[in-house]
């Protein structure tokens, strides 16, 4: 299943209607190689020949962000590909490409490092981390 499926699916199942708008948004966001802010979602939204402003765009990325279909990064909001997300042992982990800016997502099981924290800083509750690398991608690397 391809991310705009996935992520129709769950907004379907979430009581969510698929308006023009939320589904300009989702092709837009998947198809992004790098982070991009409201307004360049909105901006690409618009040049599909969709309309939608700006605040339309940030109250459908405040839903996908809710139903972890996309996760806000430096630079904006990126598409989330692991159809798992929702699983607590899920974080999120990016690398950003200094030179190019595509980002790539980095999933690894690392509930052992939540536990570990959890041990160590018993009145503090640990559910999630996010940690973004950076450096240079293959491509640029060369």
């Amino acid at each position: 299943m391809k991310y705009v499926e996935y992520a129709k699916l769950v907004l379907k199942n979430n009581s969510y209607r698929l308006t023009g708008a939320r589904c300009g948004v989702l092709k837009v966001i998947s198809e992004a190689m790098s982070p991009l802010n409201a307004y360049g979602i909105a901006e690409a939204v618009r040049a599909s020949g969709d309309e939608v402003d700006t605040v339309t765009v940030y109250r459908i990325l405040e839903v996908l962000e809710e139903l972890k279909l996309v996760h806000q990064v430096r630079g904006g909001y990126m598409a989330c590909k692991d159809f798992e997300c929702s699983n607590a042992k899920h974080c999120h982990h990016q690398f950003i490409c200094e030179k190019c800016s595509n980002v790539r997502e980095i999933h690894i099981n690392d509930a052992d490092f939540l536990n570990l924290l959890n041990i160590n800083f018993p009145d503090l509750n640990f559910r999630s981390h996010y940690f973004e690398f950076s450096g240079l991608c293959g491509g640029c690397k060369n």
